[in-house]
């Protein structure tokens, strides 16, 4: 049986629900679970090649379907998956690859861009964290060969698709899983960050918080945080409380770029 809560890009619910039929087989059952304005309705149609599917329930704007898998699936490719752009900034050519539901899946985030117009030379041991596509690391990697580039995040699609990126545009990087800072080590010389705030379809600050005020320890005695957010975020103050001091190098009617040295 497969247990589906429904994501909130339809392409990584097909994604799902092809690589989780493949592996399983005819005759499994699923059940599906989402908000509706998540687009969970869409799994009537999606489902449809593979065998019946109904609605048994809804409750709190959620509904929930039962089917069976009565047609055997075609073989799960996630090479196939990938979508693959190209981006250029300053000079700077990259290659991206990305799965769907990352973060900067087939596009180049304005907030990104932002970012990296205004990060500085940078040297050491470097993090992007919630690498997404890997946009940040590579461009980074590209910018400063001699750097120690480690890029982390806590989603899978994620990590591999950093990988990916990495892999194309011929540089080299550590990239793994880590929940916040949980396997990230210490002694970074920079951490940059387009950090989230959303959690599915909520708004979560929590894990940036985390991020922000924790990151003095994870830096060594001369560290640098650069992030870009959302200009509404009130993250300021907190890097303010935990680094002593928050300089907001650039903005525009929508993003800010925040740095903060240890």
């Amino acid at each position: 049986m497969i247990l589906l809560y429904w994501p909130k890009a339809k392409a990584e619910a097909q994604m799902l629900l092809h690589m989780s039929l493949a592996a399983l087989g005819k005759e499994t059952e699923i059940v599906v679970v989402g908000e509706n304005r998540s687009g969970v309705k869409s799994i009537e149609k999606m489902f449809a090649s593979y065998g019946p599917i109904n609605k048994y329930d809804s409750a709190r704007r959620c509904s929930f379907y039962w089917g069976v898998c009565h047609e055997t699936p075609e073989a799960f490719d996630l090479n196939s998956q990938f979508k693959t752009y190209d981006v250029e900034l300053n000079g700077v050519e990259i290659k991206v690859k990305s799965l769907p539901g990352v973060f900067s899946h087939g596009e180049f985030d304005h907030g990104t861009q932002l970012l990296l117009n205004n990060l500085p030379e940078l040297k050491g041991k470097v993090l992007d964290f919630g690498c997404g596509a890997g946009i940040i690391g590579a461009y980074m990697g590209i910018k400063n060969p001699d750097i120690k580039l480690n890029l982390c995040d806590i989603n899978a699609f994620a990590i591999e698709s950093s990988k990916q990126t990495l892999k194309a545009n011929g540089l080299s990087g550590e990239v793994f899983a880590s929940d916040i800072y949980s396997d990230t080590g210490k002694g970074y010389d920079f951490i940059v960050s387009n950090p989230p705030f959303h959690a599915g379809l909520d708004t979560s600050y929590s894990a940036t918080e985390t991020l922000l005020a924790d990151a003095p320890n994870q830096l060594n005695n001369q560290g640098q945080l650069w992030i870009v957010a959302n200009s509404f975020l009130k993250y300021p103050p907190i890097i303010e409380q935990h680094f002593g001091n928050c300089e907001t190098v650039d903005k525009n009617r929508k993003f800010a770029i925040y740095h903060a040295a240890k």
